[in-house]
């Protein structure tokens, strides 16, 4: 009990060591916040993709070159864990505005993708593009007049939600026009043009809105040559990642094998690639693998030859990667601030020691042990250790989650912005604690903190009781 006495006297007869508390809360709370946040951007970069795409994709090596796609999908559909599959076609497209105004602008490179709306799993990823829509555009820095502010959100406020309604003659040939009629004076009600669908970003980038037209330009794989079409835009869809938002169109099948000819003489459709969605139990990484190459040797059995199969982890594995690295390099470097709270005690109970040799000396001439010695100051720094951990760890939590809180003060107090959605597309900033973060960050800073006590403790103990004194 003795120990623990004279190392709580030691601990607050000097400010200093309060430092050394505060310099380990800070570093385990610092950690514990970017680390969470870090992690929040990973899973909600991961769920973007993930609610984006599908699980495994089957992609021609050549241009639009798989044919015959309903054999090869009756082919996938026979492999245990396939749910359901979809054909798909992506391709580029250069866009140029037509539409009500009759102005022309520069054109502009696009990823037009073609889907079969009657397929269950294109019309299940579809709507979830729907879905994500917001109730209001973020119209800052897009608009050049009110005019035009009133109208974006009219077209995105009456905009139907769901497939059929944003493809029906109700919603084409008359209620997108309401807005146009209030703002300009304008209906061009049944242009009798082929619809498409166009990323919410696209209104930020090139003020595109439902009911304008503009015309297409790509590349046929059946003619081998350039084509363009005009389209109305019937809407937006939002899936959450900047770059298909801001640079994707969608059309239907339908009318993707009419404007890009996918049917040659025989009849024969061409696609690009054909999505796969799994059943419940094979969505773990290793799963999918494992299904993928299940696909890869039934696609050889039936000479389905220059195709490649990816999950989405694989074909998103740069950006996926990139990130992780990040989380890695951030926490390195971070985690010097831990070195610097254990050196601070490392110092401070040096300079303990050195101070209180006299005070040493008397307790070893009373019979105080080596080990008894070396105990007490190893519990000053155990104290100083543990403490700090518990503090950081408690507000580097609590601050993680009320971090969206903080930063809409801020910007009510001071009118600074933190985290501006229009730069990191996202409305809050994403948190997600991680156990093995948690404990990783917790053990680092108790070991090091630890081993910067020891020495100085074992330092202590082996001082000359007579040197002490004489000191003193």
């Amino acid at each position: 009990m003795h120990r623990w006495f004279i190392a709580y006297k030691y601990v607050a007869s000097r400010m200093i060591t309060l430092a050394a508390l505060l310099a380990v809360t800070f570093s385990v709370a610092v950690l514990i916040i970017v680390v969470s946040v870090m992690e929040g951007f990973r899973n909600g970069l991961e769920q973007r993709i993930r609610g984006s795409t599908s699980d495994i994709k089957v992609e021609s090596d050549m241009f639009i070159g798989l044919k015959n796609p309903k054999d090869i999908e009756s082919h996938l559909r026979e492999i245990p864990g396939i749910r359901a599959t979809a054909p798909v076609v992506e391709t580029f497209a250069l866009y140029r505005p037509q539409g009500v105004f009759g102005a022309q602008q520069d054109a502009l490179d696009h990823i037009l993708l073609a889907m079969d709306l009657e397929n269950d799993l294109s019309r299940e990823e579809f709507q979830k593009s729907l879905d994500g829509l917001p109730d209001r555009l973020n119209t800052k820095h897009r608009v050049s007049s009110e005019r035009d502010e009133i109208l974006a959100q009219s077209l995105l406020a009456t905009q139907p939600r769901t497939i059929d309604g944003l493809f029906s003659p109700e919603w084409l040939d008359d209620k997108i026009w309401e807005p146009w009629r209030k703002a300009y004076d304008i209906d061009h009600s049944k242009l009798a043009l082929r619809p498409i669908v166009v990323g919410i970003e696209a209104f930020r980038n090139e003020s595109l809105l439902p009911g304008k037209v503009i015309r297409l330009t790509s590349f046929s794989p059946d003619v081998r040559e350039p084509i363009e079409d005009e389209f109305l835009i019937a809407g937006f869809f939002k899936t959450g990642l900047y770059e298909i938002d801001a640079k994707g169109i969608i059309i239907r099948m339908e009318d993707a094998e009419g404007f890009l000819k996918l049917r040659d003489e025989a009849g024969d459709l061409s696609v690009s690639g054909i999505r796969i969605a799994v059943d419940e139990g094979h969505e773990s990484p290793e799963a999918l693998v494992a299904l993928r190459e299940k696909i890869e040797t039934k696609l050889a059995e039936e000479n389905v030859l220059f195709v490649e199969t990816q999950t989405w982890r694989e074909a998103r594995a740069q950006l996926l990667n990139a990130v992780k690295v990040e989380k890695v390099i951030v926490s390195i470097i971070l985690g010097a601030v831990i070195l610097f709270a254990g050196f601070m005690i490392f110092i401070i109970l040096t300079v303990q020691v050195v101070d209180k040799s006299k005070d040493i000396g008397v307790l070893q001439s009373l019979g105080a042990t080596t080990r008894s010695i070396a105990a007490i100051y190893f519990t000053i720094g155990a104290s100083l250790c543990l403490l700090g951990t518990i503090l950081g760890t408690a507000y580097g939590i609590a601050i993680a989650w009320s971090i969206n809180g903080i930063q809409r003060w801020v910007k009510l107090l001071t009118g600074l912005e933190i985290f501006p959605d229009d730069v990191y597309y996202l409305d809050r900033i994403p948190v997600k604690f991680r156990p093995d973060d948690l404990a990783y960050i917790i053990l680092a800073t108790l070991a090091t903190s630890l081993l910067a006590s020891l020495l100085p403790a074992i330092r202590a103990a082996r001082r000359n009781p007579t040197e002490g004194l004489r000191s003193g």
